[in-house]
């Protein structure tokens, strides 16, 4: 893709200096920041109740409607989304979350409705 952008260097990879931003409630998921990271942009995945987008989730989600429940299975919803993102992403997506993981740090996601949910970038 060529374009008269400044490259934006992150972790060593040259990007577009776009930022896709995260928009919440499944808008912001695997499918269209796996697109922007391809584009050689910064796609995101917003953790607002990602459960919604995956059927088996929403289901337990009706038997269980505690807060903690909510917070679990939008956790194993944002795993979910973001492996399919660098899967679909061409090997152009990065987990930010990877920093992380090295100090067994658990998936903080606010339960949903609440401001300032996590984020990650591809």
């Amino acid at each position: 893709m060529q374009n008269n952008f400044d490259p934006l260097i992150i972790r060593g990879k040259s990007l577009i200096p776009v930022v896709q931003g995260g928009m919440g409630v499944g808008v912001s998921a695997s499918k269209l920041s796996s697109a922007v990271a391809r584009e050689n942009g910064v796609g995101t995945i917003a953790s607002v109740d990602l459960r919604h987008l995956h059927e088996d989730l929403l289901a337990e989600s009706k038997i269980d409607s505690s807060e903690e429940k909510y917070t679990r299975l939008n956790c194993i919803a944002l795993d979910r989304e973001i492996k399919k993102a660098k899967a679909d992403s061409e090997g152009k997506g990065h987990d930010c979350r990877q920093r992380h993981e090295s100090r067994q740090r658990p998936c903080r996601l606010r339960p949903s409705g609440l401001q300032n949910p996590v984020q990650t970038r591809l």
